[in-house]
């Protein structure tokens, strides 16, 4: 497989797990609009690809998520570009989930999916190589924050909390008790 269609998800994890284990050079996130256009998102993915050793290119193309028919066309002109694509349908709204069986009846398209409950991936149509394979991804704090488009940054560390914190409130040990 050289191109992955990932089915963007609200879970940052369902977005990045399969294109780190089954490592393709090019993903494409089929996603909303706001996402389409959100630069900091691309730059903060492709800097968790990269640190992760995944040196992949990352496409995204801007879909309605509840309209089936318009990610079905869309779906279709991706396999035309890529014919050597598989199909992560871990993500996606319902309407984008229909459109990927819709195109999954009329193409060989490989498809799979991954379960949380048995930390496995399975395949769904044509994707033998997903078939059973366990996941043995391990992340850290940091990583999740950059699925989310966040990022971890260097600042104050506390030991304490700071006073500025409790300054408006009663701490318990100036509370009064209550008879």
């Amino acid at each position: 497989m050289e191109t992955l269609i990932e089915l963007f998800d609200r879970r940052p994890l369902e977005n990045i797990l399969g294109a780190e284990m089954f490592r393709p050079r090019r993903i494409v996130y089929i996603c909303p609009e706001f996402v389409a256009r959100d630069a900091a998102l691309h730059r903060r993915m492709r800097l968790l690809f990269r640190r992760r050793g995944l040196q992949a290119e990352l496409i995204f193309f801007k879909a309605d998520m509840y309209n089936a028919d318009a990610v079905l066309a869309l779906l279709r002109s991706i396999l035309e570009r890529y014919p050597d694509c598989a199909m992560d349908i871990t993500g996606g709204t319902d309407d984008v989930l229909f459109a990927a069986g819709l195109l999954s009846a009329e193409t060989s398209i490989p498809v799979f999916t991954y379960s949380r409950r048995k930390n496995c991936f399975y395949n769904i149509r044509n994707a033998d190589f997903a078939d059973g394979r366990p996941c043995s991804l391990q992340y850290r704090v940091e990583d999740f924050f950059l699925m989310a488009g966040g990022s971890v940054r260097e600042g104050r560390v506390y030991t304490t909390p700071p006073n500025f914190f409790f300054s408006s409130r009663k701490t318990p040990e100036s509370a009064e008790a209550v008879p």
